[in-house]
C-alpha cells in the first residue's frame, strides 16, 4: 500500500505576498474603471462638448500681418476661433469684449498658457491684413485675426458648420451687412473642433469652459 503523499504548506509570506499582489491589482483596474467612468460623463458647458473631436480640414488663410495662416497653426494649443467680420454693429464686438475679459480672468489665474484668440473674417474684401489686426488688438492685445480668398472661407465655414451670408449693399451705398453664426469654436491642441460654444455666455463661463475642457482633454491623451 503505497504512502500518503505528504503536500508541502506553502509558506505564510507567499500567501501575504499573493494577496498583496491581487488587493494592488484590483485596486488599479478601480482606478482604471473610475478614471474611464468619469472621461465618459457627459461634459456640460455652453454649448456642445464633442466626445469624438472632429479634424478641422487643410486651409490657407492670411493672417493680420499678411503672412500665411494654416491648419498648423492651430496645433499645439488651445484656439477660441470667432467667425465674424470689423464693420459688424452689435454681435462681434460684443462676442470680442466678453472674450477680453474671460482672457484677462484665465490670465490672472495663470490659466491662460497656451491658448489663442482668433478672430476669422468673413468680409475679405474690407476686412484687409492691416484693418483687421487694428480691430482685434483693440479689444486685446493678445487677440489676432485672419481672413482668406472667399473659396478657403467657404471650404473652412462649411466643415466647421458655421453660416455667413453678405447682404449686397443698397443702391447708392457702399455699406453692407454680414450675416453670420454667433458661436464661439474651441480648437483642442491637435487642431480638432473640441467644443461649439454658444450665447448666451460670460466671461467666467467662458473660462471654466476652457478649463474643464482642457482638464477632461489631459486626462483622456495623458
Amino acid at each position: 500500500m503505497a504512502k500518503p503523499t505528504r503536500r508541502r504548506a506553502v509558506p505564510r509570506a507567499v500567501w501575504w505576498s499573493l494577496a498583496a499582489v491581487v488587493i494592488m491589482g484590483l485596486g488599479a483596474a478601480f482606478q482604471l474603471w473610475q478614471s474611464s467612468s468619469q472621461v465618459m460623463q457627459p461634459l456640460e458647458v455652453s454649448g456642445v462638448y464633442l466626445n469624438k473631436p472632429q479634424p478641422v480640414v487643410d486651409f490657407t488663410l492670411v493672417n493680420d500681418e499678411g503672412g500665411a495662416f494654416t491648419k498648423a497653426e492651430l496645433q499645439g494649443k488651445w484656439t477660441f476661433i470667432y467667425f465674424g467680420y470689423t464693420s459688424c454693429p452689435d454681435v462681434c464686438p460684443t462676442t470680442l469684449a466678453l472674450l477680453n475679459k474671460a482672457q484677462q480672468q484665465l490670465a490672472s489665474e495663470k490659466a491662460d498658457e497656451n491658448t489663442e484668440y482668433l478672430l476669422i473674417s468673413v468680409d475679405p474684401d474690407r476686412d484687409l491684413p492691416a484693418r483687421l489686426k487694428q480691430y482685434v488688438s483693440s479689444f486685446n492685445p493678445a487677440f489676432s485675426g485672419a481672413t482668406g480668398e472667399r473659396e478657403e472661407l467657404d471650404k473652412l465655414t462649411k466643415a466647421l458648420g458655421v453660416y455667413y451670408k453678405i447682404y449686397p449693399p443698397e443702391a447708392d451705398n457702399e455699406f453692407y451687412l454680414v450675416d453670420h453664426s454667433s458661436a464661439l469654436l474651441l480648437i483642442n491642441p491637435a487642431a480638432e473642433l473640441q467644443a461649439v460654444l454658444t450665447p448666451p455666455f460670460t466671461p467666467a463661463t467662458l473660462a471654466d469652459d476652457l478649463k474643464r475642457i482642457r482638464e477632461r482633454y489631459n486626462a483622456i491623451n495623458s
